[in-house]
């Protein structure tokens, strides 16, 4: 939860993700806010705090897989490049240390996995 919640507000602080996943992921996050700027304005009685922004990413953040140089925001297994390279479609959870992230839908990258891919370029 905590890292989803860091993610939005990553991009609440215009510090967007990349990947094949970002769009899809902004798109979700930019409506959060949304449901949140609604809510204040409609509903006084719901405080600024993180409980209301945890219930309504609580369903994405269950789908968020972490590897080492990215985030695998698992949510549909049909779209998942390790499953399908890997030859099973149907299971239930990604195979991360599979995850070719520059071309899985469901992959992103975020501010945090920067020096993953900073060593790994000044390595090579």
């Amino acid at each position: 939860m905590q890292l989803t919640v860091q993610a939005f507000r990553d991009v609440q602080a215009c510090r967007m993700p990349a990947g094949p996943g970002a769009r899809g992921l902004i798109e979700a996050f930019h409506h959060v806010d949304a449901q949140l700027k609604d809510a204040a304005r409609t509903d006084p009685k719901i405080l600024k705090d993180d409980r209301h922004l945890e219930n309504l990413l609580r369903k994405r953040a269950k789908t968020l897989h972490v590897g080492p140089a990215n985030f695998c925001w698992f949510h549909d297994p049909s779209k998942a490049l390790c499953l399908r390279l890997a030859g099973t479609p149907n299971a239930a959870k990604p195979l991360v240390g599979m995850c070719d992230s520059a071309r899985c839908p469901q992959a992103t990258h975020h501010p945090c996995h920067r020096p993953v891919w900073a060593g790994q370029a000044t390595a090579t």
